[in-house]
C-alpha cells in the first residue's frame, strides 16, 4: 500500500494509477503488498483432522487435533479459540520441567464446565492436552509434553500432537508466553461442546452420533 501512495503522489492525476492494482494482481506482485494471513480463514476439510497454530514468544507450532477420539474436548478447545479468544491471548507458561510445560490462565474455567474425556491417546512426546481440574472437570489451561508422561493420562485429556515446530516445545520456559492460538483447518460442522452449567445447546456433531 505504501507503493501505491508513493505513485499517487508522483502522478496524482494520471488515470493509469487506477489500473495499477489490476496489473499487480495479474502479475502476482500483489502478494508482496498484501501477504496472506495464515489462519485468517480456516480451511474446511471434513476428511482430515483440525489443525491449529500456536504462536509463542519462542516461535510457532502446528498441532493436529484428534477430533474423532476426543470429540467433545476438541469441540471445547476450538469453541474457545473462535468465540473466547482472550482465553489464550498472551498467557504465561507458568510451569516447565524436562517432561512438560503448562500454560494458560491458571485453572480458570470459561463460565461453563465440561467433563474430562478418556481417549486412546496418551501423553506421548509432543502431545497437547487440556489440563484437568478436581472433580473430573477440564480447565482452560494447556499441557505440552517434551517426553512421554503416561502418568498424566488420568489427570488431563490429550487432544492432539505437535506436527510442526517441536523445537519450540523444547525451548519454552517459565515466563515465556502463548501469544495466541488460531484455527488453520477444521471440519464443516459447528464446534459447540456438550457443557454443564451453561445455556449452550448440543452440538450438531453430537446429535449426529445418536
Amino acid at each position: 500500500m505504501a507503493l501505491l501512495r508513493a505513485i499517487w503522489r508522483i502522478f496524482p492525476h494520471s488515470k493509469a494509477v487506477y489500473l495499477l492494482p489490476v496489473w499487480l494482481l495479474l502479475s502476482g506482485c500483489v502478494e508482496e503488498i498484501l501477504p496472506p494471513r495464515e489462519g485468517a480463514f480456516p480451511i474446511i476439510d471434513d476428511r482430515r483432522n483440525p489443525l491449529v497454530l500456536i504462536e509463542t514468544t519462542k516461535g510457532n507450532m502446528r498441532v493436529e487435533l484428534f477430533e474423532d477420539d476426543a470429540t467433545n474436548t476438541v469441540n471445547y478447545f476450538i469453541y474457545l479459540i473462535e468465540n473466547m479468544p482472550r482465553v489464550f491471548w498472551n498467557q504465561p507458561v507458568y510451569y516447565a520441567d524436562d517432561i512438560r510445560i503448562e500454560a494458560g490462565p491458571r485453572g480458570a474455567i470459561a463460565g461453563f464446565r465440561i467433563k474430562k474425556e478418556v481417549t486412546r491417546h496418551g501423553h506421548k512426546r509432543y502431545s497437547l492436552a487440556v489440563k484437568g481440574m478436581s472433580g473430573g472437570w477440564l480447565s482452560t489451561d494447556i499441557v505440552l509434553t517434551r517426553a512421554d508422561a503416561f502418568d498424566l493420562d488420568k489427570a488431563n485429556t490429550v487432544i492432539g500432537r505437535v506436527v510442526e515446530g517441536t523445537s519450540v516445545v523444547n525451548k519454552l520456559q517459565r515466563g515465556d508466553r502463548i501469544r495466541t492460538i488460531r484455527v488453520i483447518r477444521k471440519r464443516s460442522h459447528e464446534y459447540i461442546p456438550v457443557a454443564y452449567g451453561s445455556p449452550m445447546r448440543f452440538s450438531p456433531y453430537r446429535r449426529k452420533r445418536h
